[in-house]
């Protein structure tokens, strides 16, 4: 476990400069704040995870691609993540289920419905 809290701090660390860099790789963050949240969720800290996975999906929709998601591979991994964290772990299905409509109109394409 001491291990992985060090790796926690570490990621911690390289997101903080990632967020300073310029310019800023999207990308790396986001992949970075699912790497965050992951070790979040496997510790038990699930609201904290998913406002790691939240940042994902916001970093994700300032890449290119999609209007509405921006990227859509890296945008689909982070609602998915939000709607099981939700429904799987905090038994919180209502929110669960908003993050599935907006996983299932990111998986066909049609963003244009809200």
């Amino acid at each position: 476990m001491l291990i992985k809290l060090y790796t926690y701090n570490m990621r911690l660390s390289e997101v903080s400069k990632l967020e300073n860099a310029e310019p800023l790789d999207y990308r790396k963050m986001a992949k970075m704040y699912e790497k965050i949240a992951d070790f979040l969720c496997e510790i038990g800290a699930h609201e904290l995870a998913i406002d790691f996975y939240m940042k994902m999906k916001n970093a994700a929709a300032l890449l290119p691609g999609d209007p509405e998601f921006g990227d859509l591979e890296i945008s689909r991994a982070a609602i998915l993540s939000i709607a099981q964290t939700y429904g799987n772990d905090l038994s919180e299905y209502e929110k669960a289920s908003e993050f599935y409509e907006k996983l299932f109109r990111n998986s066909i394409g049609y963003c244009s419905c809200k």
